[in-house]
């Protein structure tokens, strides 16, 4: 048989002969002169022992030559078939395949109510609860964590001090559901504003129990009449000591005449400039008067800007005009939105605290939890006492706004009066009614002078009547005598005060007689009625509330989103200490299409604490009254998403962990005698964690002798007599064998029973990128802890290397050579790099600076996320092992999904139901991911050839042969846009490269069998 191979074929034809090239080889040397004295055997039937002898030995030839041709294909790394195979040919280039890379993850601890503050060590394991299909993963614990109680799940302020514009715009908000409060009721509010206090009506009342408060929502609105009194106080500045001929005044006065031309077209006018313009050119001046330390202008601004913004609130919403019919967004909008909201990825903190940005001026800055600390440690008295005590501090400036509800409605005493007789026709028997006189209550005609009585002929003093500053009510009611009192006149002037003096009697006039209170009002409140008018308008129409009863104001509920770089805690924390892990979880409140937030949507951040304050909320610099302590955390990096208030947990109590558990086992026994005495590790596989190396990774063996540690290395040559060193080799099986010096290159065990002693972790491998949440069993448990979990899930973990990629990568083993020069090094370096299965390098510029650019991909496509050890330990490998001033960027790929779609004749010998399994697995493992490259393009020809070379297939008609972006996808994928793929001779993958001023990724494109629907294979039949 011909033996010659022309290059590039993926196996080697070596075999000399068949059984039946044998065997027809033998037959014919029978008839052969070269052999006289086999002429007399002529026969040529098997059943003859002559020809059954020969039949035997072209087995043996058939036999020796198939395995000597795979012996041959073994020999070399483009043809070896067997995984050992390629191990053993990559060790002879110094190459050794990556063991695989265990997942990490970082862990929340709880604690017990009353536990004391716990210190979790470090290889405190935990495990996971395993889904149908899969085995328990142990985790360890890298570090050691202090732990409490209080930080188990720290939550969010989420209340916060009442002011006069938040009343305005939220409404009222009260402790307790008792509070006996209806629509329509009257309340008294005393903003701290000067103006006293105000009467208001209450629009709707709704209890919380939950929350033991009540929300009460005001019927009050910013009028003109209203506006027009606050744009007059505040014109007047020479009675806040400002000179009207200053810079800063002119300014202010112009914008306090814009504003009333603006609210003199209306609420909607009036809220569109306050929001646009007047109040943000107003804060601006008030910035310039407080920098400038301007005693005089800053309170007259800060007065004009919070009473804008009450009357602000009070409008409410913007008013939009009609518009008429609006057409809902598109599914192609609807669904784009949504989905770029939901990819967006997580904040990425740095990689340790010791990579945190840190300075003495942050450190020491204004209300630092730093200095508290230090006083605490320096004092130590104060350790434990010291936080609580002052936490339990009242506020530094008390809540001001004062809120009566006022039980008594009443009217004066004669609004419902019948209509007094004025004449009465004698002749026509027919009287004359008209209104009564306010001081004249008996219809004397006398107005409110003495009346003479005719029996008696003598004069009586004038009878009791409603005078500007006496009321009497309409009924005898239960008042307190330091009560309030609030007249609600027709015209909406409003008196409130409380009375001089309540007088509990009777009262006849006006036609009516009854109990009554006579409300004596002070010299120095405004008359309820004109002095000298006898007008009995005000007795008819005047609202009279009293009985006033303070209520007890709670605080609102915060409701802006947590997002940003800092969170105010509901409490004051003490000895969370900047560079602490932390995570945040909640439900989001940012994915909103079309207008709507959708609901349900949960995510977590790992996030470190970059500062700690203690402090009270400030508006314009100033402390909000009412406002306790609170913790300020400041985050290196700000959240990536923006969550609902009352769904954030964060938690406190957060450790990074690896995959894999702590076994210690004694190896045997040490022999000097013996030269590179080796032993096998009994629980295999070893576990390999994620480091910034040249491989990429970091052995978890330790290994002690006579209690000594000794110290692996790659290599023994070299190395001194009396090293105490070891080398390590793994096998196909996964299998690890310590290996030791000769007592030449690294020493020699001593000799001792049972002195070698081993330390490791096993466990590996994507089997350990769990989900969120599925961490929850406790193995290692000290004494207070209670539970644990993992709110974000495990990335990270990689299986061994397989043989297809081991093939690809170990010739890389002598390009890169652990340095990295020329752009290629970077993508030779990250292939063969541990967890990564493909990379991609390209130098990129800007026209301002050149910069590398590095694309990777994990083994089988793992997800790698930007917080995950892989990422990590690469970037810094890259920059260890490259240029330092060099700047690099390192992106995940690019995903681009193939779409095939083929007609396929079938021979008439095979059935369709077994062919397309065949066809469909040959055509997912050209195109699949282990045989596609970054930036490769994709050629129409190879997939023909694919399916052409199935046994069984006459012949292919491919119809689409295209790819499917991201974007596409985002923008709404329909039928319509489908039947647009088309048949590509040759399908295009970028590289890295900018696209429209921003770096991208290189693309890879590849089948998958988890969507099968992209692949579509259909036989044509006759």
């Amino acid at each position: 048989m011909p033996t010659d191979n022309r290059p590039g074929l993926s196996t080697l034809r070596y075999r000399v002969g068949t059984h039946a090239t044998f065997f027809e080889t033998m037959q014919a040397r029978l008839s052969s002169g070269d052999y006289p004295e086999l002429a007399d055997l002529r026969t040529r039937e098997k059943s003859d022992p002559s020809i059954a002898l020969l039949d035997a030995w072209s087995i043996v030839g058939d036999v020796l030559s198939f395995y000597q041709e795979r012996i041959a294909n073994e020999g070399y790394l483009r043809t070896a078939t067997e995984r050992r195979s390629v191990l053993e040919l990559a060790r002879l280039i110094g190459y050794a395949l990556r063991p695989g890379v265990s997942a990490s993850v970082y862990l929340a601890y709880s604690l017990d109510k009353n536990a004391e503050p716990v210190t979790i060590p470090q290889g405190a394991r935990a495990n996971s609860i395993p889904g149908p299909g899969e085995q328990m993963q142990a985790f360890e614990t890298s570090e050691p964590l202090e732990a409490r109680v209080e930080w188990n799940a720290i939550n969010p302020r989420i209340t916060q001090p009442q002011t006069a514009a938040s009343i305005a715009q939220n409404g009222l908000y009260l402790n307790g559901t008792a509070t006996r409060l209806k629509a329509n009721d009257p309340l008294l509010i005393d903003y701290a504003d000067g103006n006293g206090l105000q009467l208001v009506h209450i629009a709707s009342v709704a209890e919380d129990s939950e929350s033991q408060r009540t929300c009460v929502l005001l019927r009050t609105e910013a009028t003109e009449a209203t506006m027009a009194a606050l744009i007059q106080r505040y014109r007047d500045v020479q009675n806040f000591g400002v000179s009207p001929d200053s810079a800063t005044a002119g300014r202010v006065l112009t914008l306090i005449e814009e504003i009333g031309h603006a609210g003199a077209e209306g609420d909607a006018a009036l809220a569109t400039h306050l929001d646009a313009a007047a109040l943000p050119k107003l804060k601006a001046e008030l910035s310039k008067a407080q920098s400038g330390h301007f005693t005089k202008l800053t309170p007259w601004l800060s007065g004009l800007i919070n009473d804008l913004q009450t009357q602000r609130a009070r409008i409410g919403p913007t008013p939009t005009p009609a518009m008429g019919l609006i057409r809902a967004p598109g599914k192609r909008n609807l669904l784009g939105g949504l989905i770029d909201r939901l990819v967006l990825p997580p904040s990425v903190p740095p990689a340790s605290a010791r990579q945190l940005p840190r300075s003495v001026g942050t450190a020491f800055g204004g209300q630092s939890d730093m200095v508290p600390r230090l006083l605490t440690l320096m004092q130590p008295l104060l350790k434990g006492v010291f936080y609580r005590s002052w936490k339990s501090l009242p506020p530094p400036q008390p809540q001001p706004i004062r809120v009566y509800a006022l039980r008594v409605a009443a009217a004066p005493f004669g609004h419902n009066a019948p209509l007094r007789q004025i004449e009465f026709n004698k002749d026509k028997n027919q009287a004359t009614f008209g209104e009564w006189n306010i001081d004249d209550p008996w219809n004397t005609g006398n107005g409110g002078g003495p009346i003479l009585m005719l029996k008696k002929a003598k004069e009586t003093a004038a009878p009791d009547h409603h005078e500007p500053r006496t009321l009497y009510l309409d009924n005898d009611y239960d008042i307190a005598p330091d009560s309030y009192v609030a007249i609600e006149k027709v015209d909406g002037e409003t008196i409130v005060t409380p009375p001089v003096l309540l007088t509990h009697r009777s009262l006849a006039a006006y036609g009516l007689s009854g109990k009554t209170v006579q409300v004596d009002l002070p010299d120095t409140a405004t008359g309820w009625v004109d002095s000298g008018s006898s007008d009995f308008t005000p007795v008819r129409t005047t609202r009279v509330y009293a009985g006033s009863e303070q209520l007890d104001l709670a605080e609102e509920p915060i409701t802006d989103m947590v997002a940003g770089d800092e969170i105010e805690l509901g409490d004051v924390y003490d000895d969370l200490q900047p560079g602490r892990w932390l995570i945040v979880a909640g439900e989001r409140a940012d994915v909103v299409v079309g207008g709507v937030a959708a609901s349900g949507v949960k995510a977590a951040e790992l996030v470190m604490l970059a500062a700690v304050t203690q402090k009270v909320r400030e508006v314009n610099n100033e402390p909000v009254a009412g406002d306790t302590l609170h913790t300020h955390l400041t985050l290196a990096k700000p959240l990536a998403y923006a969550y609902k208030r009352d769904t954030v947990t964060i938690y406190g109590n957060v450790v990074k962990a690896t995959n894999g558990e702590t076994r210690q086992e004694t190896l045997g026994g040490g022999d000097a005698t013996q030269a590179l005495q080796q032993f096998t590790l009994k629980q295999p596989p070893l576990t390999y964690v994620s480091a910034p190396t040249v491989s990429g990774v970091a052995s978890t063996l330790e290994v002690r002798v006579n209690d000594v540690a000794w110290h692996e290395v790659d290599s023994l040559a070299g190395l001194a007599a009396n090293a105490r060193t070891f080398i390590t080799s793994t096998d196909d099986a996964a299998k690890t064998t310590v290996v030791f010096g000769n007592g030449e290159h690294g020493a020699r065990l001593p000799t001792g029973p049972e002195n070698v002693k081993a330390t490791y972790r096993n466990g590996i491998g994507k089997p350990g990128n769990v989900r969120a949440g599925q961490i929850s069993l406790l193995n290692t448990r000290p004494l207070g802890v209670k539970e644990v979990i993992n709110p974000i899930r495990a990335s990270g973990g990689a299986d061994k290397e397989a043989r297809d990629q081991a093939r690809r990568n170990a010739p890389l083993a002598v390009m890169a050579l652990d340095r990295l020069v020329s752009t290629p090094d970077y993508a030779d370096f990250s292939r063969t790099f541990g967890g990564i299965g493909k990379a991609a390098a390209a130098r990129l510029g800007n026209g301002r600076q050149q910069l590398v650019h590095v694309t990777i991909a994990g083994v089988d496509d793992i997800p790698i996320d930007a917080t995950s050890d892989l990422y990590r330990n690469l970037y810094d490998a890259l920059h260890r092992y490259g240029d330092p001033y060099l700047p690099i960027r390192l992106a995940v790929r690019e995903r681009l999904a193939l779409v095939v779609s083929a007609n396929i004749r079938v021979d008439q010998d095979y059935q369709w139901e077994t062919l397309e399994p065949r066809v469909r697995s040959a055509v997912l493992d050209a195109f699949g991911f282990d045989n596609v490259d970054l930036a490769q393009d994709l050629l129409l020809a190879d997939a023909i050839r694919v399916i052409q070379a199935v046994p069984g297939v006459v012949y292919v008609d491919v119809d689409v042969f295209d790819t499917i972006s991201g974007d596409d996808l985002l923008a709404g994928f329909t039928a319509s846009a489908a039947s647009a793929l088309g048949l590509r001779d040759r399908i295009l993958i970028e590289p890295a490269r900018f696209e429209q001023g921003l770096l991208q990724p290189a693309q890879l494109s590849y089948l998958s069998s988890e969507v099968p629907d992209t692949l579509i294979l259909q036989e044509i039949k006759p």
